[in-house]
C-alpha cells in the first residue's frame, strides 16, 4: 500500500489516543526526565509497530549501520519503504536524527523510501507555558528543519514529514488532536501545514 504523508499523519493522530500504552502513560503522573523519556520512547516504538502492521508493513528497529530508529518494510518485500526517527528532544532531533533520515541510502540496493518521518516535541519546563510560548518553540523547530533541508546538498527520495508534539508541564489537558502538528517539507525547505 502506497502511503502519503498526509494519510500517515492523519492515521497516526487518530490512532494514538486509543493505544493501550499511550493510555497507560496518560494515567501516570510523572515529571519529564530520563525515566519518562525512556518510557515514552518504548510506548512510541510499540505504537508505531502496531501502526505499521495496520498499514500492511513490518517494522524493524535500529536498522543498518546508519541506525534508523524504525524502518517499515512493505508486506513481505525487503523494500525499506518508510524511515522513522523519534527523538524526545528537538535539538537532538534536528542535529543528529534529521541528517540520518536525509542521507539514508540502503547498502547495495536502490533507495525505495516513499516517506521519511521525524517525530519530536516542543518540550518546555515552564508549568505556565502559554500557547504563545509553545507556538514560538514550534516555529523555532520549523525554522531549523527548513534551514537544514534547504541547505542539504544530497538528493533524497520520497516525502518528508515532520511531526511535532506540543509538550510542556501544563499540557495534560490538551486533546490529542490538538497536541500533534504535521508538516510536509519539499526539497527546497518549503512546507505544508497539515493542521
Amino acid at each position: 500500500m502506497k502511503l502519503s504523508a498526509k494519510k500517515w499523519f492523519r492515521v497516526f493522530v487518530d490512532a494514538l489516543p486509543s493505544d493501550c500504552g499511550v493510555q497507560l502513560m496518560d494515567k501516570l503522573d510523572v515529571e519529564q526526565g530520563s525515566d519518562l523519556d525512556t518510557q515514552w520512547t518504548h510506548v512510541m516504538s510499540v505504537f508505531l509497530m502496531r501502526l505499521a502492521w495496520g498499514f500492511g508493513y513490518f517494522q524493524k528497529c535500529n536498522q543498518g549501520r546508519k541506525r534508523i530508529d524504525f524502518v517499515w518494510y512493505e508486506g513481505d518485500s525487503g523494500n525499506k519503504s518508510i524511515l522513522i526517527e523519534h527523538e524526545n528532544r528537538y535539538k537532538g532531533a534536528i542535529k543528529s536524527e534529521l541528517p540520518k533520515l536525509l542521507k539514508y541510502k540502503p547498502d547495495k540496493e536502490p533507495d525505495k523510501a516513499i516517506l521519511r518521518v521525524l517525530i519530536t516535541y516542543t518540550w518546555t519546563t515552564d508549568k505556565s507555558s502559554s500557547s504563545d510560548k509553545i507556538e514560538q518553540k514550534r516555529n523555532e523547530i520549523l525554522g531549523m528543519v527548513r534551514d537544514k533541508i534547504k541547505n542539504w546538498d544530497r538528493p533524497w527520495k520520497g516525502e518528508f514529514l515532520l511531526i511535532i508534539g506540543d509538550s510542556s508541564l501544563g499540557e495534560a489537558n490538551t486533546p490529542w488532536d490538538k497536541y500533534w502538528h504535521g508538516y510536509i517539507f519539499d526539497k527546497s525547505g518549503r512546507y505544508e501545514n497539515l493542521k
